[in-house]
């Protein structure tokens, strides 16, 4: 043991030596690292000074401002070429590093298996530690570098490139463009070269606590939270493969190309991604809030993802092939971050419980069988079943799937090779429970709380129903079932205590509230639907349960009048009962004059804003380069139509 101890104490010094070789040399790559950037930076504010005083120079002093522009344009140029050199050489360092490092980790284990030494624990624990601050390091000039491309080689700032680029791109011209798409591409590899090294560094304190019991990586981790996970990081791509991936230099197809381009190139991804990242950097946030701005982001990053899909199903020219595939995948991954950040959110509020797992079961092999004797009110039921393995004394729970109760307990006869049961928890068929009076009003109590809790949660939906950008993801139908569901069980506590023997005045009092409660959730149910309803856009559905619910009078407006689209129109308001108010129109348009009512070739329901809104009025939108109008048009069924428009007709 003596001899052993000592061959592996004299492998573990010479990787110690190596390893300290090699950290000797990264920090002296850092030193390097940290003096050219110093230089570099104060070269890169006096070429952007140089160049603001070019652009502002007078006639007079133009020449002058040139020369000295071009002077500090070189100086900052070698400067730079310098830093990057550094940063090169370091993460050169640090990758030759990272094989001895784990070499030093293994040869120290080996030692600590036959050697209780605390030092040992103070070396693994120093290694480690080490290693997760030299990745830290490098993300800080990681990120840096990524800083860097907010101002251009020549010393002009980003906003007054993209300003350039609109001026040249009205001239017919692309070099700004083509630059920015070159600061793009680069700031895009940075950032994945970040996202890397993030995910790795995520790695290396997850390892920390796992292999040493030392709490000193808590430093380290309070300095990684000034970063963006690697989460976070990944949502940040989006802003890049959205700007990279439109290619403006051939013609738009048709109108529907045009929209989902119009999509695309829109900044409502941008808006989304940053509200997502701020949240999720800022815990501090109401839950309401969060859930809303995750909400937004998840119906985004959908809405983006069927958009590029669409476009590549349509072999559009106008998007670049090479960023399809990574940011499909990036939308992807974004909507999966995006899902769980709101589960998370939504348990925070709701405190949703998780039930029990049931036991998993057994894998069978065909090879062998083993019995079961259970036993049912009495009776001597066989199974048999495959089994699994062979341990002795093996033993079986049988639960109850739903919520994880025992029923019993098996344990393996040796004589005979059959389970028999040695323990009973709980009976195949129990005697019901009766309950009393007093506990069964106390449980309706508890569903009379309930309701307060669900109609806060309905009012926080109705409240976003305000916001285009959330309205028409919320589900009005769901409400009513919240509330449904409830006065449900109230019934159920009713006829519980119908049954009650010897029920007194309070017991009837309490019968009387609960039917009176369930009455008025079924009530309410239907009026945060109906009222939910009435404020999106219309859909079949919605028309034909407001109108079952008596909430809607349908006029005609238009009997087939010829149009400019060189067919005929028949019109409806859809109005609210109550207040008159136009909801909707209902479209139906027909090839002749005289054709029958439901022989139509279209007809869809249009929001009210958007009743004169067409496809001409699209295309002369696109054609002037404004922002084209989504119109809203959902089909009209044939019994729908029979059945509500034209024999009210």
């Amino acid at each position: 043991m003596h001899a052993e101890r000592a061959d592996r104490s004299a492998a573990l010094k010479i990787e110690k030596k190596e390893l300290e070789t090699h950290t000797s040399t990264i920090k002296t790559a850092f030193t390097k690292v940290h003096a050219e950037r110093e230089k570099f930076e104060s070269k890169m504010e006096k070429l952007v000074r140089a160049f603001n005083n070019l652009e502002v120079a007078s006639p007079a002093g133009k020449d002058q401002a040139a020369g000295e522009y071009e002077v500090e344009h070189k100086e900052t140029r070698a400067a730079h070429v310098a830093f990057e050199v550094a940063v090169r050489r370091l993460k050169l360092c640090l990758d030759n590093a990272k094989p001895v490092r784990q070499r030093f980790i293994e040869a120290l284990n080996h030692v600590r298996e036959i050697d209780p030494d605390t030092t040992h624990e103070d070396d693994l624990r120093k290694a480690l530690i080490d290693a997760a601050t030299l990745q830290m390091l490098l993300n800080s000039i990681l990120c840096k570098q990524g800083r860097d491309l907010q101002i251009t080689s020549r010393g002009e700032s980003i906003g007054k490139l993209l300003s350039r680029k609109k001026i040249e791109m009205d001239r017919g011209e692309s070099a700004a463009n083509e630059e920015l798409m070159g600061l793009q591409k680069k700031e895009l590899d940075k950032l994945t070269e970040l996202s890397v090294g993030t995910i790795q560094l995520e790695t290396m304190l997850e390892e920390i606590p796992r292999l040493t019991t030392s709490h000193a990586h808590e430093k380290t981790l309070k300095m990684v939270s000034n970063f963006l996970d690697s989460n976070s990081l990944k949502l940040d791509m989006l802003h890049r493969y959205k700007n990279l991936i439109p290619n403006h230099h051939s013609p738009v197809a048709d109108l529907t190309e045009l929209t989902f381009l119009k999509k695309i190139v829109g900044n409502e991804l941008n808006y989304a991604v940053k509200a997502h990242i701020e949240m999720r950097i800022n815990r501090g946030n109401p839950s309401e809030n969060r859930i809303s701005t995750y909400e937004n982001a998840f119906k985004q990053y959908e809405s983006y993802a069927h958009a590029i899909r669409s476009l590549k199903e349509m072999g559009s020219t106008q998007i670049r092939v090479e960023y399809q595939e990574p940011f499909q995948q990036c939308l992807e991954e974004a909507r999966v971050i995006a899902e769980k950040d709101l589960a998370a959110a939504i348990r925070e509020v709701e405190e949703v419980m998780v039930l029990p797992r049931s036991s998993l079961p057994l894998r069978r092999n065909p090879q062998e069988t083993r019995n079961f004797k259970l036993h049912n009110k009495g009776a001597l039921a066989k199974k048999t079943e495959v089994r699994q393995s062979k341990v002795e004394g093996e033993s079986i729970e049988n639960r109850v799937p739903q919520s994880g109760e025992i029923i019993n307990t098996l344990q393996e006869s040796p004589q005979v090779s059959d389970y028999t049961e040695i323990e009973q928890r709980l009976t195949a068929a129990q005697k019901p429970v009766l309950l009393s009076a007093t506990s069964i009003i106390a449980a309706g109590k508890k569903l009379l709380l309930e309701r307060t809790r669900f109609e806060a949660m309905i009012q926080r939906e109705i409240g976003q129903l305000k916001d285009p950008s959330l309205r028409e993801e919320k589900r009005p139908a769901e409400w009513n079932t919240l509330l449904e569901q409830l006065a449900e069980k109230l019934d159920s506590i009713i006829a519980q205590l119908d049954l009650v023997e010897s029920a007194n005045r309070e017991t009837s009092a309490a019968i009387k509230a609960f039917r009176t409660e369930a009455q008025s959730l079924r009530h309410a149910g239907l009026e945060h639907r109906n009222a939910g309803y009435k404020r999106q856009a219309p859909t079949a559905e919605k028309v034909l349960a407001l109108w079952q619910s008596a909430e809607l009078s349908i006029e005609p407006l238009k009997n087939r009048q010829a149009t400019n689209a060189r067919d005929f129109l028949t019109e409806f308001a859809i109005r609210d009962k109550h207040t008159n108010e136009v909801l909707w129109y209902a479209h139906f348009h027909y090839t002749n004059s005289t054709d029958p009512d439901l022989a139509y070739t279209a007809a869809h329901l249009k929001r009210a804003d958007q009743r004169f809104i067409g496809f001409k009025a699209q295309l002369k939108q696109a054609l002037e380069d404004r922002q084209v109008v989504r119109i809203w048009r959902s089909k009209v069924p044939t019994e729908m139509a029979g059945e509500l428009f034209f024999k009210t007709a």
